[in-house]
């Protein structure tokens, strides 16, 4: 009884969120490009990109944040695969977040409509391996258990920001959607949206080591099971929702 009701409250939790945001994944996009011309192209970059940062954190925050709080002693440790982790994340998104604009200049609106498909099938894919324990077998075999090699926290933050970037097409379409905005700009905008989109899961990192370093391993079991598990249904719900939008466009 007391697991049922746990994986209610996942369950909840993780529709609240996706409620929260569904104005800004499936609404936002479809407004006229017309209504994004208040204001400064950058300053729209930076709100963007700090909006997505804050719902990227319980899926890329949490996990790497009770991860590190609960395996380094050395804050100096936490901070270099911290970074080296955003690093990763980091290229990954500012690449999406330059070329895709490109690429939806030059393509006409049904490829852009299915990049929402294609975040929602992946979304479905990685929520399914979260709530089944599937253990994805990535290029870390020769790496050591737990990360220690900071080259796994890189490549690991390239992977998510493979999965960031798709996730983040509701965002970025409003950048894209601006006409007659320079190669130069572009790729300045593109900057500050990634550079803000890894600020709040890079500040939680030293939040959760300062205020829950002490509890961790009290808690550790249980910790895992609410953020596995929300984390889970968080982007089976979110992937759902990425697919109907596209077939109702």
């Amino acid at each position: 009884m007391q697991k049922l009701r746990d994986y209610l409250i996942c369950i909840l939790s993780s529709l609240l969120l996706v409620y929260l945001q569904k104005d800004f994944i499936v609404n936002f996009p479809l407004l006229e490009p017309s209504s994004f011309y208040y204001g400064n192209y950058l300053f729209l970059s930076l709100i963007l990109g700090l909006s997505f940062g804050f719902i990227s954190c319980p899926v890329c925050g949490f996990p790497l944040s009770l991860s590190l709080a609960s395996t380094e002693k050395r804050l100096l440790n936490i901070f270099q695969k911290n970074i080296v982790f955003h690093l990763g994340r980091f290229l990954i998104i500012f690449f999406y977040a330059f070329v895709g604009g490109l690429i939806v200049q030059a393509l006409n609106r049904f490829f852009y409509n299915l990049s929402f498909l294609l975040g929602g099938i992946l979304m479905l894919v990685m929520g399914i391996g979260l709530l089944f324990k599937i253990k994805v077998r990535l290029p870390f075999l020769f790496l050591k258990k737990g990360g220690v090699n900071p080259l796994f926290y890189f490549i690991f933050g390239l992977s998510l920001g493979f999965a960031c970037s798709l996730e983040a097409v509701g965002f970025l379409a409003p950048l894209w959607a601006k006409d007659a905005i320079s190669y130069f700009m572009r790729v300045v905008a593109g900057f500050i949206f990634s550079l803000s989109a890894v600020l709040p899961t890079l500040f939680m990192s030293f939040l959760v080591y300062l205020g829950f370093k002490g509890v961790i391993f009290l808690f550790k079991e249980r910790v895992r099971f609410f953020l596995v598990n929300s984390s889970g249904f968080f982007l089976l719900f979110l992937g759902l929702l990425f697919i109907t939008s596209f077939f109702r466009r």
